[in-house]
């Protein structure tokens, strides 16, 4: 049987969209003769697709021996598969942008064409989420930028829905790439799945191996057996010790001699910002150095402010889900080995102990929506709680951070001892890192150990629980579902009066 002879995408100046168009043309030569790529000649020369302007070479192409479906501008609307038609025999456009994705052709095309039958009911692109993603050849991505509690309301797992993509060759973090300039980094870690559960079995090998260096900031210097221990479990890495002051920096010097340790100690031109400011201006030579491939900041994390139990299980929190052994550090390299793209890792957000859930923004959110805008960052802030590593302890590809680290920030901004509370720029910091790594084009995971990530789910569980059981919370919950429900409503009226 031979090849189908053209497949046209046609596309768009979307930001993020390239990354998915040169997914759908590798996809693409597979089942076709040739490649057409409509309304950019730069892209097409990238992906070595033929290249057109217009659509005269459309209207002249009606040889073509298979019909591929469009977006809505082509065919009727997605939800309305009664209406979809072909512009002309045999070739229609494809489509890339964040509002519909070509999936491929397949049983799907003749379910959405028959649904209106009682035995096939409608498919609607938002409800059937998880029916179009196996089956349909369109798939509108924007869904992923939706608010998650709305989607949680229809009932969609949507990280049953992104691996359903993923099998079909759209990887979850193209999405997220994709659609980092228009929706909520909190939406699309709930949609897309982007929480790990990283297992602590046997290392995996990354060929060719990364370079990695370890900079940890110690004030503590009594906790700096603690983190080499925990460095210790990375593959071969160099490591950078910073610190606050020349006695502390000889304390450690003498500590690594006395350990054998080889590693370099940096006394921070300035105690403002804490960690936070030597990581980013005491350490910009290694986050600017294109050689190396991860930086993994870390740091003696007491918490006084806190004290007791609530501190020390914070740094547990950090620690226990960053670098808990070393099976899980390797699967933690090898991410970012597998995914040239992902920008950072992080262990989840601290509630026990501390009032984070619902409002950890506290008072940072204008701030942070200032220096992001000084500093180009475009993502859309989240309104609630932000994705953030909170704690300041990750995994992370220099080139991830490069809005931070190119943003021209000071030590004279940061704030002194007395002035270390909410709003000022280190607690901002903390949560731009990641709308920094999606700015720069790259993605991010949160990362957490399976034991942890089993108990924080049972307390989670039982403060939604006690959460949900008030009458208050209950009525903000059933009003989300209004606008589906009335959404329900008139699509049944349009069915009746057909």
């Amino acid at each position: 049987m031979t090849r189908p002879s053209v497949a046209v995408l046609r596309v768009g100046a979307q930001p993020g969209s390239r990354e998915l168009v040169m997914i759908a043309v590798e996809r693409l030569r597979a089942r076709f003769e040739r490649v057409l790529v409509v309304g950019d000649a730069a892209l097409a020369e990238q992906t070595g697709a033929d290249a057109s302007q217009g659509s005269d070479w459309i209207r002249d192409s009606e040889g073509a021996r298979e019909l591929l479906l469009a977006d809505d501008a082509w065919i009727g609307p997605l939800d309305d598969p009664a209406a979809w038609r072909a512009p002309v025999d045999g070739v229609a456009a494809l489509v890339d942008h964040p509002e519909s994705w070509l999936l491929a052709a397949g049983a799907g095309v003749d379910r959405l064409r028959q649904g209106s039958g009682a035995d096939r009911p409608p498919l609607h692109p938002w409800a059937d989420l998880d029916v179009l993603a196996a089956t349909a050849p369109l798939l509108p991505l924007e869904a992923f930028a939706a608010p998650a509690l709305d989607l949680d309301a229809e009932g969609l797992v949507m990280p049953r829905v992104a691996d359903a993509l993923s099998r079909r060759g759209v990887p979850r973090d193209a999405v997220a790439r994709a659609l980092a300039h228009v929706a909520l980094p909190r939406d699309l870690s709930t949609n897309l799945g982007l929480v790990e559960i990283v297992t602590d079995e046997a290392p995996v090998a990354t060929h060719p191996p990364l370079s990695i260096v370890v900079i940890m900031h110690v004030h503590y210097v009594d906790m700096l057996d603690e983190l080499l221990a925990r460095a210790d479990h990375l593959p071969g890495h160099r490591l950078v010790v910073t610190t606050s002051d020349a006695s502390r920096g000889r304390q450690l010097e003498a500590r690594l001699a006395e350990l054998g340790r080889p590693g370099e100690v940096r006394v921070a031109a300035s105690n403002r910002g804490r960690d936070i400011s030597a990581f980013l201006l005491g350490c910009r030579d290694l986050l600017d150095d294109p050689t190396i491939d991860l930086v993994v900041k870390l740091h003696s994390k007491r918490s006084p402010q806190v004290g007791g139990a609530t501190g020390r299980s914070f740094a547990a929190l950090l620690l226990d889900n960053l670098l808990p052994g070393p099976g899980h550090a390797a699967r933690l390299v090898a991410l970012f080995a597998a995914d040239p793209r992902l920008g950072i890792a992080f262990g989840p957000m601290v509630h026990a102990g501390y009032p984070t859930t619902g409002r950890a923004w506290f008072t940072n959110r204008p701030r942070t929506q200032e220096v992001a805008d000084r500093l180009g960052i475009d993502t859309p802030l989240d309104e609630t709680s932000p994705i953030a590593p909170y704690g300041s302890m990750f995994i992370a590809r220099p080139a991830a951070l490069r809005p931070l680290v190119a943003g021209g920030l000071t030590w004279e901004e940061f704030p002194t001892e007395g002035e270390y509370r909410d709003g000022s720029l280190a607690h901002v910091v903390e949560r731009l890192f990641v709308p920094a790594a999606l700015s720069a084009g790259y993605s991010f995971r949160t990362v957490l150990s399976s034991r942890w990530a089993a108990a924080s789910h049972a307390m989670l569980e039982h403060k939604l629980d006690d959460a949900e059981s008030s009458l208050e919370r209950r009525f903000v919950r059933k009003s989300r579902r209004v606008p589906w429900k009335l959404g329900q409503v008139a699509r049944s009226v349009r069915l009746r009066r057909r």
